[in-house]
């Protein structure tokens, strides 16, 4: 894994973003499976687990999470002595982005992961939705009710996430 990783470096400082999705030859972001396991080989998730490894955060969409079923993101040892070396938690903090707030609560990425994850939403919702959606995880509300990519990212990096990863596609 850290031969893939030295082919898709981070910078030693600052802000960075990296966009990571497969497609088919047809464009689609899906395969037969519904979702993109059948159109990723081995070296597509060597290239992710990679990147991943070292980033701070990974920041998909709600239908994302629906279809792609996420594991928990646990620690994991063979990168805690890099991680730590360069001032990273345990592991990288999953961030969804939702505008309902209608996710899969039960799912063990909410409950099994080694940092509780973000959940990054607009504002005007019932306050039981925000209520249900802390239980789970820590809310990011976009300020004036606008879901504008540069205000999530400002967030972000208020929080000290500056290697961040957007994966998905849906």
């Amino acid at each position: 894994m850290n031969d893939v990783a030295s082919h898709y470096p981070w910078p030693a400082s600052g802000r960075y973003v990296r966009a990571m999705m497969v497609m088919g030859l047809d464009g689609a972001p899906v395969g037969p499976d519904g979702g993109s396991r059948s159109l990723s080989g081995p070296a597509d998730l060597a290239a992710l687990l990679a990147i991943r490894s070292h980033s701070d955060a990974v920041v998909i969409g709600a239908e994302t999470l629906r279809v792609e079923r996420y594991k928990p993101f646990r620690e994991k040892p063979e990168f805690q002595e890099r991680r730590a070396a360069q001032g990273l938690d345990v592991a990288p903090r999953l961030v969804v982005v939702s505008a309902s707030l209608k996710l899969p609560w039960e799912e063990p990425v909410f409950t099994e992961s080694a940092l509780r994850p973000l959940v990054a939403t607009v504002g005007g919702h019932d306050a039981a939705w925000l209520d249900r959606a802390r239980e789970h995880a820590e809310g990011l509300v976009a300020p004036g009710g606008r879901g504008e990519p540069a205000c999530l990212l400002d967030e972000l990096y208020a929080l000290r996430l500056r290697r961040i990863v957007c994966e998905g596609g849906r």
